[in-house]
């Protein structure tokens, strides 16, 4: 290369940003230092052609820059490229990316070196994981789910880790395929999601936000509910959504809260309902026994032989014994609304026999055949006192209305236990009870038969007792045959 080469080719090389350096193979001094160079580095160019590059990056030892660039030398690689730090003069530092190739200088083989300045680069670089890091520490923290759904590959492409507190599923398992969460919606809710995560949110502006409510099954099985808020992200160049992002929200409690408020709203309407029936009824039933004893105490005060006044007091007494067992009936409704249940070990052989003494007062009972038959020896607990309320109605039932056609009336007590429940079966040859009145003997009020006076609340009694136990009962009647009651009651033994 000639001086006037040289020349031109400094010239050139003066004009580039980045920084030129010519040195010597074996003892790294520098021949040639450009314009860049000298400006970065706030040397002179006399300063700098005394020094060689392990002063200005003095991160390298002799040693171990021979091994850098032996590649170069052995012909291995026809260059060398490596981030490293540059030293100022003035001891401050900048971060460059260099170039290092072997090349023909003035007669010989000399090393090139070009440098850029990557300050820039590295700052945007540092900028960019500050950006991901600090959004990542917002995901990482925030009570939210957060995700991003990609239409194009059809799945889930980001989730903030809290899926994992959430729901129970890691990050890497759902972004991976191994966990389908659309195969985890509840079926009820499944179309809704997929009509609002595929089809209404291309429909939306990229300021709207598509509002879910949904629940998902946990990974322990158990269903989560959710909220979601979802929103266009990312569109291609025909202006179609290609990517979402959202944010769901753990709303379990609350829906968990608005399903027993409304629960009790029901159960409150229900209850208003039943008091405008009960006092309607109830009034009736109460003023008519005591008008009945009015009447007979006036016309037993106009008779004189006492005879005629005993006949008026049996009277009384009946009409008295209606009343009380009304007022009982209406003792036990309220007992049964009001307390908790009260478990208890259940003696059904005593329960029983105590239920038939108690209600010796009816008349004709002593015209019933009892008969029990017991299968306990699984011990079985239950609340005594709302088993004594069963027993009582639907044995006192059987009594009141048995059949006057028939040689012998009879009550039959059948019990058995098991770990899980009690089954009770009262069976009895009674009137029975007509087909179309049988779907509503539970209901308050109703009364299937005008044969005999009675509330008509018995069973009605009977059955919101039966639902505070958690337990079932059917019925099987015929007219003129009999009727069937069969019961089964949890045991609490075993909770």
């Amino acid at each position: 290369m000639s001086e006037q080469q040289k020349e031109a080719l400094g010239r050139i090389l003066d004009h580039s940003i980045n920084e030129f350096y010519i040195f010597d193979i074996n003892n790294l001094r520098y021949q040639y230092v450009s314009k860049a160079a000298i400006d970065h580095l706030g040397y002179t160019q006399e300063e700098l052609l005394k020094l060689t590059p392990l002063h200005i990056t003095p991160q390298f030892t002799k040693k171990s820059y021979a091994k850098l660039i032996r590649p170069l030398i052995t012909k291995k690689s026809k260059e060398v490229v490596l981030e490293t730090m540059h030293y100022r003069k003035d001891g401050t530092t900048y971060p460059v990316r260099t170039q290092l190739y072997i090349s023909d200088y003035m007669g010989s083989k000399v090393l090139v070196a070009s440098v850029a300045d990557i300050t820039e680069e590295k700052n945007a670089a540092e900028e960019i994981e500050e950006s991901r890091h600090f959004i990542e520490s917002i995901a990482d923290t925030s009570p939210e789910l957060l995700y991003v759904f990609d239409f194009l590959k059809g799945d889930y492409i980001y989730f903030s880790p809290h899926i994992k507190n959430m729901l129970g599923y890691e990050v890497e398992d759902v972004l991976n395929g191994k966990v389908q969460l659309f195969s985890k919606l509840h079926p009820e809710d499944f179309q809704k999601v997929a009509y609002n995560f595929q089809e209404k949110i291309k429909q939306v502006r990229d300021d709207e936000v598509v509002e879910t409510e949904y629940r998902v099954q946990h990974q322990h099985g158990h269903w989560i509910w959710l909220s979601s808020r979802d929103k266009p992200f990312k569109r291609d160049e025909h202006g179609n959504v290609v990517q979402t992002v959202g944010t769901a929200q753990d709303i379990t409690r609350r829906m968990q809260y608005e399903q027993q408020l409304e629960k009790q709203n029901e159960e409150l309407k229900k209850t208003n309902a039943e008091l405008d029936r009960f006092v309607y009824s109830s009034s009736h039933d109460l003023r008519a026994p005591l008008a009945s004893v009015l009447g007979l105490i006036n016309i037993a005060l106009l008779e004189n032989t006492p005879e005629e006044k005993d006949v008026y007091i049996r009277l009384m007494e009946i009409s008295i014994n209606r009343l009380d067992r009304f007022i009982q009936d209406i003792i036990s409704y309220s007992r049964n609304s009001r307390m908790e249940v009260a478990p208890d070990r259940i003696d059904f052989p005593k329960l029983t026999e105590e239920t038939i003494n108690n209600l010796s007062y009816i008349d004709d009972v002593n015209a019933i055949h009892f008969d029990a038959t017991f299968d306990t020896s699984v011990p079985f607990v239950s609340d005594y006192r709302r088993l004594s309320v069963i027993f009582s109605n639907l044995i006192g039932n059987a009594i009141r209305y048995r059949s006057l056609s028939v040689d012998q009336s009879y009550v039959h007590v059948q019990v058995s236990t098991n770990p899980e429940y009690a089954q009770i079966t009262i069976n009895d040859n009674g009137i029975g009870i007509a087909p179309e009145h049988q779907s509503k003997i539970f209901d308050m009020f109703f009364k299937a038969s005008n044969e005999k006076h009675g509330s008509g609340i018995g069973l009605y009694i009977v059955k919101e007792t039966m639902n505070v136990l958690e337990g079932t009962i059917a019925v099987e009647s015929k007219t003129r045959v009999g009727s069937t009651f069969t019961l089964k009651i949890p045991n609490l033994a075993e909770r």
